[in-house]
């Protein structure tokens, strides 16, 4: 705790004791109300009843559900009380406790650049342009300044389930401070209790077996009588609120979510009304939509407050639409590729002609296109169904890292950071002209089903930003859409292309693949007119191991190994390639890349005759035929560079 003491502070972190901050007005803080505790205010009953699981077991320290039955609270001598009568599931369930005692700061909307406190949780409930989710939005008349979260669990330590804590600030413009205020286990206080060198006490007893019961349906009008047991915390004002005059009004704001912060259940206080399902993903509640107040008011605030409104959804506005079928197919707005692979695969070459399992990964080419609204990209190829991951590496703005850092966002299993410099010097290092602003990365796998998980993360000059988990989807005809507009279909059926080894091969005539499509309004920074740079390559599922399928191509190359020490700027050539508004190259008939329209795209023709391929059907129409022929020969011998 001495290296928090001297970084982060609430006002002036002391280590205290129960006696200074909480004998003189409450009994010791164990989860339990008892005949010596002040009268308290019942602030609210709760409505709903729990689908988060009503508990049956009686064991004072395991619960196999969590309810919020009611809400007691108030100030006194410059300490908070809070006591939550119900139960808190001890599978590390989330009991989540916003307060806001400065009616002129905070945040209405949750960010998410505020503190990381439990796995970054907070900034999990929080919104921003790259997920596409506009955030946990409380209530008119609501801005969350201070955040405590509590979960409860077995975690091996001892015989029963403990309590972990954590506490943030949570400032108006971002950014302050967090801090892990204990568990049961290390700083024991009474009856499963955390005193933190905060002073900030938390309990919870979870022997309730009364209050509400399972389902949607409205809970008994009197649901917290009776309920002596539940979540109790007393948190000294001076620690999150120096400036804070008693009598002056606080509100709070209490959830049940589930471990990740991510699903918010229906036990709120202030309450929904019934009924109620739950709530589904965090960072998508709009509290505004919904009847009631989903806070309460105490301490002097006795302000009437027009809550909800008939046209809030929480929507940021929906992202354009795609102008390419989502299919993994290289069809014809595409026109030809940009670059083709011209190393054979160190990471297998796929046989198996399936479009979901595959057993190879390999970059065959790379088409691309920018339209009025999207970056759309086909990255011919395959991608082995073993969690290996296929890197999309862009630049379209001044600034970004040449040579990546170690303190880019720790998104998917902090993949980036692995490629980055580990505090030696190292580093992926692109080439001199090739500096990316944005990461994409996508993977499939499975047993039964194969699905796919796509990620996005800015790369910024100075390292930090933000990352975000775009979804899944099955890859057999499935779709990832985000919330950010980002959509994602891949095509595993390709069985040509470049073979397995290390020396030059040829991914011509390769149309399926990997299909991304991105809203240019993610992409900050980007000149309309300009270029786009894209490098992409394939790495091992643990992201330390890089393959020798990078585009551009390597001209034959062992796998590259250790990606951290990969310098693309020491090998001949561009690992990158660039893409320009309006579509394909506007150079017909070359259907290899190559520039040259010659005996390699009349094979590619040829070969394609009769089919629908998107390459080599020149006039559109539909079928490779005479016309498409005649087109070729008509462009024969001619260079498009």
């Amino acid at each position: 705790m001495s290296l928090m003491n001297r970084c982060l502070s609430f006002s002036a972190l002391t280590s205290v004791s129960l006696t200074s901050f909480a004998a003189a007005q409450f009994s010791s803080i164990d989860g339990t109300t008892q005949v010596d505790d002040p009268v308290l205010p019942l602030l609210q009953h709760q409505f709903v009843s729990t689908q988060f699981g009503d508990n049956d077991d009686p064991d004072p320290f395991n619960s196999n559900g969590s309810e919020l039955c009611g809400v007691y609270a108030s100030v006194s001598d410059g300490l908070l009380y809070v006591f939550i009568p119900g139960n808190l599931e001890t599978n590390y369930n989330k009991f989540e406790l916003f307060l806001d005692f400065d009616a002129s700061a905070g945040q209405n909307v949750l960010r998410i650049d505020n503190p990381d406190v439990d796995f970054n949780g907070l900034n999990a409930m929080g919104g921003s342009v790259i997920s596409g989710a506009p955030g946990l939005r409380f209530d008119d008349g609501f801005t969350a300044d201070f955040y405590i979260t509590v979960g409860m669990g077995v975690d091996g330590k001892g015989l029963n389930p403990a309590i972990y804590a954590n506490a943030a600030q949570i400032l108006t413009d971002g950014g302050g401070v967090g801090i892990f205020l204990g568990s049961s286990i290390d700083n024991p206080n009474g009856f499963g209790g955390i005193l933190s060198d905060t002073g900030i006490e938390v309990a919870v007893d979870n022997s309730n077996v009364a209050g509400v019961s399972g389902g949607t349906e409205a809970a008994p009008p009197d649901a917290a009588d009776g309920v002596t047991t539940g979540i109790e915390m007393l948190i000294p004002l001076s620690q999150i609120a120096p400036g804070y005059v008693p009598g002056s009004g606080m509100r709070l704001c209490a959830m049940v979510n589930n471990s990740s912060h991510t699903f918010t259940s229906n036990q709120i206080l202030g309450s929904l009304e019934a009924p109620s399902d739950n709530l589904g993903e965090t960072r998508l509640v709009d509290f505004r939509a919904m009847p009631g107040c989903q806070f309460v008011a105490f301490d002097g605030d006795d302000t009437t407050y027009d809550c909800g409104c008939d046209d809030c959804n929480g929507g940021g506005g929906d992202p354009p639409a795609t102008n390419v079928v989502m299919d993994g197919l290289a069809d014809g707005s595409y026109g030809s590729p940009l670059a083709v692979q011209d190393t054979q695969t160190g990471f297998g070459d796929a046989s198996l002609g399936l479009p979901d399992l595959c057993d190879g990964s390999e970059l065959d080419a790379l088409y691309g296109f920018i339209d009025d609204d999207r970056l759309n990209l086909l990255i011919a190829g395959n991608l082995e169904s073993n969690y290996n991951k296929l890197h999309v590496f862009l630049d379209y703005a001044s600034g970004g890292q040449n040579k990546l850092r170690g303190d880019n966002p720790g998104t998917n299993f902090n993949g980036l950071n692995v490629m980055g410099d580990d505090g030696s010097g190292n580093g992926l290092q692109f080439d001199a002209d090739f500096a990316p602003d944005l990461w994409f990365s996508v993977d499939c796998g499975g047993d039964t089903t194969i699905g796919m998980n796509a990620s996005l993360a800015q790369i910024l000059t100075d390292g930090g930003g933000v990352g975000t988990f775009l979804g899944n989807a099955v890859v057999d005809g499935g779709v990832i859409q985000s919330l950010n507009g980002i959509e994602v279909a891949l095509n595993n059926s390709n069985t040509v292309g470049v073979d397995g080894g290390s020396d030059l091969s040829d991914g011509s005539g390769v149309e399926t693949g990997l299909e991304v499509s991105i809203p240019l309004q993610l992409l900050d920074g980007f000149v309309s007119g300009e270029d786009i740079k894209v490098s992409a390559f394939i790495t091992s599922s643990g992201y330390d191991f890089m393959s020798n399928q990078v585009l551009g191509g390597l001209g034959g190359s062992e796998n590259l190994a250790q990606p951290n020490l990969v310098d693309f700027s020491l090998i001949e050539g561009e690992q990158f390639v660039r893409i320009g508004e309006g579509g394909g190259p506007v150079c017909v008939g070359d259907l290899d890349g190559d520039l040259i329209i010659g005996g390699a795209d009349l094979t590619i023709l040829l070969g394609s005759w009769g089919s629908n391929s998107a390459v080599a059907d020149l006039d559109g129409d539909g079928i490779v035929t005479g016309a498409d022929l005649t087109i070729l020969l008509g462009f024969w011998g001619q260079s498009c560079e």
